[in-house]
């Protein structure tokens, strides 16, 4: 075989080999990417599986477009930060994928953070909420606290702080008339029995405690956008109460009946059976100082920066022990009225604010 012939067969070589890759190339697939939350992703590499050269990015749309062999089997898609997709190729030409995000790095384990938590809160008695005559109101009040974050891993970790604040709760009796009604014995200062009756025209009593507490929680934290996260808050709240309140206006008439001498008396403010239309302020001398709570904090994590975030979340909290609000402060609150003493424990429900900042390198 001459050179002649030689070149020939060498050029025919070629034309068959850019003839049949052409042909292999002849079909094109198009698609979407997106994270798990719908939101496009610009510039993920995508690939043909055993044909790494073959390739494409996203557009800002999450759009793409690639030509395959007509034998390929898979497309690979790549992004950094997260988990390499493979999906395989089927009879539909459009292939649209989610990515998710890989677990969330954590090269600062520990975050220092600071949170505004405006909150409702009632102090709960069940013999207070089940009376007819009175109304259980909850009161706006805030928290704020400073907080400390240590993750064991990606994922899970500690935190506790020191918060203080307080909490307010409203009780209010309309029109009410127990004249006749004798179902509480009492004895005055001469030691003699008498039933206490209370003709109010309106009670409006407001309690304020405030507090210092210091929170144990089990914190999780997960990510679903590039900057977007996840986080819930579960633990309890220690709380010391330093300071009490109540205030009420109030608008009645006590008056007591004597059954022993069968005579109702009234206007006698020695024995304080009087006329009252006045607004009470005063503090609360007997209460339990060391209470516990059940908390719970969830809401989103937004990435403001390297190692700033800013937290946005609903906050709750039950309380578990007794503030001990067991003797009457007045001759027409509750438990002068009703008499029906009961566990009165913490109960709130609001928002929680705060930013955080990651310590280390």
């Amino acid at each position: 075989m001459n050179l002649n012939q030689l070149n020939k067969l060498s050029l025919f070589l070629i034309l068959i080999l850019i003839i049949g890759k052409a042909k292999a190339q002849e079909r094109v697939l198009t698609g979407q990417v997106t994270d798990l939350m719908g939101n496009p992703l610009a510039g993920v590499n995508i690939s043909v599986q055993d044909y790494p050269s073959i390739m494409t990015i996203t557009g800002a749309d999450g759009e793409y477009r690639i030509e395959v062999f007509d034998f390929s089997k898979a497309l690979i898609f790549s992004f950094s930060g997260m988990k390499t997709k493979e999906a395989p190729i089927g009879d539909i030409d459009r292939i649209l994928v989610k990515m998710e995000y890989l677990p969330m790095q954590n090269p600062n384990p520990i975050s220092v953070g600071f949170y505004f938590r405006p909150i409702s809160s009632k102090f709960y008695n069940s013999a207070v909420n089940d009376s007819p005559e009175w109304n259980l109101e909850s009161r706006m009040n805030a928290m704020i606290e400073l907080n400390f974050s240590y993750f064991i891993t990606t994922n899970i970790g500690l935190g506790t702080g020191v918060a203080i604040g307080s909490y307010k709760s409203n009780q209010h009796l309309g029109t009410f008339n127990n004249f006749g009604e004798n179902y509480i014995e009492r004895i005055d200062k001469d030691g003699d029995k008498y039933f206490l009756y209370n003709i109010a025209d309106i009670v409006n009593e407001t309690t304020d405690i405030k507090v210092v507490s210091i929170p144990l929680v089990l914190k999780y934290q997960i990510r679903q956008h590039k900057k977007i996260g996840f986080y819930a808050d579960f633990g309890l709240r220690f709380m010391y109460i330093f300071d009490t309140y109540i205030s009420a206006d109030i608008k009645s008439e006590t008056q007591a009946y004597y059954p022993d001498y069968h005579i109702v008396l009234y206007d006698l403010p020695e024995y304080g059976f009087e006329n009252i239309n006045t607004t009470l302020d005063q503090e609360i001398s007997k209460y339990e100082s060391v209470n516990f709570s059940l908390m719970a904090n969830l809401g989103l994590s937004y990435k403001m920066g390297k190692k700033m975030h800013a937290d946005f979340g609903f906050y709750f909290e039950y309380g578990l022990t007794d503030i001990g609000f067991t003797e009457p402060q007045y001759q027409s609150d509750f438990l002068s009225t009703i008499g029906i003493q009961d566990k009165t424990s913490i109960r709130a429900i609001g928002f929680s604010i705060g930013i955080r900042y990651e310590l280390g390198k």
